[in-house]
């Protein structure tokens, strides 16, 4: 019995320098195997599986290498860390190795050998940050942001003007879509104009860029987009195409029904939706026409929509008390083609009768910022107006009256600046009088330049 106790303890003692001959004892995070080698654990590596690994991602530049365990030799396969994946490490050559099927896995461990011109495969941190082994995070290379630095950030943050869109989404999504103007009859627009159902390309979900708030634009949407509008000058093909210079009509018609709330909705150039609501009631009974009813719509448009969307609209109305009434919606200070407006009953029994609302005329108009007739100044949001022409969008052309008032209040403006300059200087040369002489000579010699433009 002393016997077989001693021979019992002599084995345990030999187990435990056996697993006591792999290093650290694979440090908590691995198996000790027959070989003295460590096997190591999920996420872990090392001779000792004390290093952490780190997450990986399609590699942003890569050649068809594939060596995933970094163990300095392409073959087989290799679990990519934080997944459950087995991927086949792949050769750089074109065709592939004769397949060799594990017993276990009944995976092709021989080499598989990369297509020409494939890359793009797994890497720790996608080979644009270092891994810190103590934690197993990616630290990225600077404009790489991610768990594995597998997506590139946006540029400022988009100046808070804006959301950070990956390519896949925009893809899919057409969220960049945007208008751009309107010129010789045709639409000009920017972005993904056609969505695609499924982005399959490797960057999809590397690629980022700002999509921005309405009204500005630009790589980090810190500019800002000025106001559009037609060439007050225009009148031939090249400007509004074949059709003539033309403004959009659409046209809907509501049923007659008691009192209903309607809200009018249209989407501006900058791509905002703005929305307007109004109370109409088209019954025999206390109902008015569809001529009343036209202004109290051209006012809802007018006074409820926000940010001066419409400057000049006229709608028309037909059909007597308890008849279905039909209008008539002209864009005057919208130009070109638009969509469609919205029309939905939000309260009431009313309908729109055939649910759409269609378009008469196509608007032909051109929409050009600053009308052509203007410099934009993208930090302000403003047009900086040729000589002779005036109005937010430098649409409208100056009379010979307007202009000389204009430009007269424009010197007078720069004469009241000199003054307060002048009375700062002043207070600042109050000790030297010859200085003070010098700067009431420069006074009165700016008057005199006053004098000569007014005569």
């Amino acid at each position: 019995m002393l016997r077989q106790r001693a021979l019992l303890v002599g084995l345990a003692a030999l187990l435990a320098l056996s697993r006591a001959s792999c290093p650290s004892y694979c440090s908590g995070h691995g198996a000790c195997g027959e070989s003295e080698a460590c096997t190591c654990d999920r996420g872990f590596g090392g001779a000792d599986c004390s290093m952490r690994r780190c997450p990986s991602a399609p590699s942003v530049a890569d050649g068809p290498l594939g060596d995933l365990n970094h163990d300095g030799a392409v073959g087989g396969s290799t679990q990519v860390p934080w997944s459950d994946v087995l991927v086949n490490e792949r050769a750089p050559a074109a065709g592939s190795g004769s397949p060799v099927i594990d017993a276990i896995t009944g995976l092709d461990v021989a080499p598989v050998r990369a297509r020409q011109g494939e890359a793009h495969f797994p890497a720790e941190c996608s080979g644009r940050g270092t891994c810190d082994r103590g934690s197993g995070e990616c630290m990225c290379s600077p404009g790489y942001t991610g768990h594995a630095c597998q997506r590139l950030q946006c540029p400022g943050g988009c100046s808070s003007h804006g959301v950070c869109r990956s390519a896949a989404f925009l893809a899919a999504s057409g969220a960049s879509a945007a208008r751009e103007g309107f010129v010789s009859g045709v639409l000009v627009r920017s972005g993904v104009t056609e969505p695609v159902a499924q982005y399959r390309l490797w960057g999809g979900a590397l690629y980022h860029q700002c999509l921005c708030d309405p009204g500005f634009h630009g790589p980090d949407c810190s500019l800002r987009q000025c106001p559009r509008g037609p060439d007050p000058l225009a009148g031939l093909h090249r400007h509004c195409g074949t059709g003539g210079c033309v403004d959009e009509v659409q046209t809907f018609a509501l049923s007659a029904e008691s009192e209903t709330t309607y809200r009018i909705g249209f989407r501006t150039w900058s791509g905002a939706e703005r929305h307007a609501v109004v109370a109409l009631t088209t019954t025999s009974a206390g109902g008015q026409s569809g001529e009343v009813n036209a202004k109290y719509i051209a006012n809802a448009l007018l006074r409820g929509i926000s940010d001066h969307v419409f400057d000049r609209i006229a709608v028309s109305g037909t059909g007597l008390p308890g008849s279905v009434q039909t209008f008539e919606v002209t864009f005057v200070s919208n130009p070109g083609d638009h969509e469609a407006l919205s029309v939905e009953p939000i309260a009431g029994p009313g309908t729109v009768v055939g649910g759409v609302v269609g378009t008469l005329v196509h608007g032909t108009k051109e929409e050009i910022e600053c009308s052509g007739r203007g410099m934009c100044n993208e930090e302000t949001g403003l047009c900086e107006c040729f000589e002779g022409y005036g109005r937010e969008d430098c649409g409208a052309q100056l009379s010979p009256t307007l202009y000389l008032q204009r430009h007269r209040a424009a010197e007078a403006s720069k004469r009241r600046r000199r003054e307060r300059e002048l009375k700062r200087k002043l207070q600042l040369a109050r000790a030297d009088a010859h200085s003070v002489l010098q700067l009431r000579v420069g006074e009165l010699e700016g008057d005199a330049e006053d004098l000569s433009f007014v005569s």
